[in-house]
């Protein structure tokens, strides 16, 4: 909910078109090398939930932080913990997704369309939603319920289940299908993370 809005929150902390641009391009970067490299120690160390869980507190403290500095060198170190800290939570929340749905699906393909079609609802109704909480001159409701909104997926990381014990036997959720559907075989979740990184700069 808070994307749409960044630029004009920058603006309206006095920064320069340029300095804007340059540094929602710094974030994306820092999404490329950031998204493959903490989705990989996901991987690794096989608890998904805790480092999905660990980023959006992080991102959660850089929102706050955007609200109280005004410097750009600040703003930009901010800015950029944040989109370190978001850039694998989608591939991580798509690989939790996936495989506690498995097991409920009773032997039919996974519909991993209704997931990903939820959250693409939930991003229009929270874009909406923080549009009547803003005006011209008051743009920090983008940042702290940017903030509020990270914290409580943070603790909803608590009642997703583990990932069932098949992905596990071949090396954490490297099979666990994190973006493709579970009929998928091999994908591991770094490979998400950079292929959402891309995504993002091509929409940027």
């Amino acid at each position: 909910m808070a994307s749409p809005f960044w630029p004009k929150f920058f603006e309206a902390k006095a920064l320069s078109a340029q300095q804007i641009g340059g540094l929602l391009a710094a974030a994306m970067l820092m999404r490329l090398v950031s998204g493959p490299v903490v989705a990989a120690f996901a991987d690794l160390i096989g608890s998904l939930r805790l480092v999905l869980a660990g980023c959006a507190i992080v991102a959660a403290g850089a929102a706050a932080a955007l609200l109280g500095t005004d410097t750009f060198v600040l703003l930009l170190l901010a800015a950029l913990v944040q989109a370190a800290a978001l850039a694998p939570t989608t591939a991580i929340a798509d690989a939790l997704s996936v495989n506690a749905a498995r097991p409920q699906t009773a032997g039919r393909p996974l519909e991993y369309g209704w997931i990903r079609g939820a959250g693409s609802v939930a991003f229009v109704l929270g874009t909406l939603a923080v549009g009547q909480l803003i005006t011209s001159t008051d743009l920090a409701p983008v940042a702290w319920v940017n903030a509020i909104l990270l914290i409580a997926a943070a603790g909803a990381t608590a009642w997703v289940p583990r990932p069932v014990a098949q992905a596990s036997s071949c090396g954490g959720l490297r099979c666990g299908r994190s973006v493709r559907s579970s009929q998928d075989s091999g994908v591991p979740i770094g490979y998400g993370g950079f292929s959402f990184g891309l995504r993002q700069s091509r929409n940027a």
